[in-house]
């Protein structure tokens, strides 16, 4: 095996190793923050509102063409 080929060994048997860690570190870490409680929160919170204003305006159109079907029907 030449020098390089052992170097490249080395180096990735020490990246498997370090990326592996231990399930020691990961109980000590802390639980993940809710995304709400980040920088991220107003965007989640922008696209939950504009979902919400999407589905309000679905039902009010489906609302108006049902009592425009129901006038239909009546003539």
């Amino acid at each position: 095996m030449s020098q390089i080929n052992r170097t490249i060994s080395a180096a990735l048997v020490a990246f498997v190793m370090t990326a592996c860690g231990s399930s020691e570190e990961e109980a000590k870490r802390p639980p993940p923050t809710k995304v709400e409680d980040t920088v991220f929160g107003d965007m989640v919170a922008t696209k939950d509102r504009a979902k919400q204003g999407a589905e309000q305006a679905m039902e009010q159109r489906q609302k108006e063409l049902e009592e425009a079907m129901k006038k239909q029907e009546q003539q």
